[in-house]
Formats: structure tokens, sequence, C-alpha cells
């Protein structure tokens, strides 16, 4: 083979390769580690999806839930150091804020236009 061809080759072979790494999960569903160290913070920076939060090593009454903010209240923190965590995401964020429009860069698209002049004639040019 020339090498040419196997320049080619590897090259295609490498993008192939980086455009797979490169994808979005295909599930929504996430298993997470977390710690017992915060009394409060942020799971996921999506929605979580209602009744699919589960928890292992602690019971449902230690803890607060806000599915829309994915944000975690210990009310009760158990003896163990991390508790494993399952649920699955929106895939979106429910509650984000949208603008159609930053009013501050199209305030002055707006503004009247002083209107022209036309001066009339005392002679008519028609006649």
């Amino acid at each position: 083979m020339r090498p040419g061809k196997i320049y080619l080759i590897f090259l295609l072979v490498f993008m192939l390769l980086q455009s797979a790494v490169a994808q979005p999960p295909l599930s929504n569903l996430r298993k997470k580690w977390i710690p017992v160290t915060d009394s409060s913070f942020v799971i996921d920076s999506f929605s979580i999806a209602p009744n699919t939060f589960t928890m292992q090593g602690a019971p449902d009454a230690n803890y607060k839930l806000d599915e829309i903010d994915a944000k975690f209240t210990w009310i009760v923190k158990p003896d163990a150091d991390s508790v494993f965590i399952t649920y699955r995401v929106f895939p979106a964020r429910l509650n984000r804020k949208v603008y159609k429009y930053n009013y501050d860069s199209i305030r002055f698209n707006f503004l009247a236009e002083k209107p022209t002049r036309v001066r009339a004639s005392l002679s008519s040019s028609n006649a």
C-alpha cells in the first residue's frame, strides 16, 4: 500500500472513533454515589422525572427532593459516608428561563425615525 492510502485510512478510522465518543448517552438513567457531607446540593443539571428517584441506605423520610430543580436536602443524615442513588432525568431543565429576545440589545431598533418632509410647491408641473 502507498503511504498516502495508509494515512487516509488512519485518518478515517480516527475521525469515526472521535464521533462515537462525542455522542450523548442514549439512556436518561443516572446512577451515582453521593457523599453525605453537605446538607443540601444539586444532584443534576436536568430536572428529575417524578417517582424515579431511589436511594439505597436511607429511608424516604430522611431526605427531601425537589425534582424540578434536582435539589437534594438531608433531613436526617445517615451513618454512612455516601449513599447510592438511581434516577431518571428529563432531556432539559423544566423551569429554565427562556428569553426570545434580549431587550437591551434590541430596544433601539424600534425608535421612530424622523419623518421625511416633502415641500408642497405652489406651481403645478402636471399642467
